[in-house]
């Protein structure tokens, strides 16, 4: 299946967090849209390797993206592989009914130090954007904490506002609004209520 033709270039950005800036995003992906037209596939459709393959190629914009030293990656791999154990475990609760619940365990979450240095923290729920160089203010923290501390509660809180509303984008961005008309009045409803308060 062949790629419809753009009538106008696309205007490629980083996310937040991301380790390049806007002109390097800008080169990675017009790369991106070269590497699918030169193997005659729709860019959606590229595998990891087939961008690793042209991520080997130094003048690649890709390629500094990449760690190539052994060392360095065989580590930064390590942590990846930590970060996915932890992501991926939950706690099993059975009430006095015997109706069994299952709940993530942990969430990694950014800790931000009040100016005084204190043991108290704001947590930043936003495990999609990881920053290595801002690891040391990040933690796996577990339900618990999160639930039993109201400030913790209230950032939680807030995070799933954000990841709502990005639901509700997304949707209108791909024209579902009618599949998901239900959800979309249901988070509308609720925007207006919080604007109200």
């Amino acid at each position: 299946m062949r790629r419809k033709k753009r009538n106008r270039p696309r205007r490629w950005r980083a996310r937040r967090g991301a380790r390049f800036d806007d002109d390097q995003a800008q080169k990675i992906g017009e790369r991106l849209e070269v590497l699918a037209e030169r193997l005659g596939i729709p860019y959606v459709q590229l595998t990891t390797q087939q961008i690793m393959d042209d991520a080997y190629v130094r003048s690649s914009p890709l390629h500094v993206q990449v760690e190539w030293d052994d060392v360095t990656a065989a580590s930064l791999y390590r942590k990846k592989q930590i970060r996915d154990v932890m992501n991926h475990l939950d706690i099993e609760s059975v009430d006095e009914d015997g109706n069994v619940t299952r709940t993530k365990a942990f969430y990694n979450v950014r800790l931000k130090r009040s100016e005084s240095e204190s043991t108290d923290v704001e947590v930043e729920f936003d495990e999609d954007d990881w920053d290595e160089e801002a690891e040391p203010t990040r933690a796996y923290v577990d339900i618990d904490a999160l639930t039993e501390n109201p400030k913790f509660r209230r950032d939680f809180v807030e995070y799933c506002e954000q990841k709502m509303r990005h639901f509700a984008q997304f949707v209108r961005d791909f024209g579902e609004t009618k599949r998901f008309k239900k959800i979309l009045k249901a988070i509308d409803d609720y925007e207006r209520g919080r604007k109200k308060k």
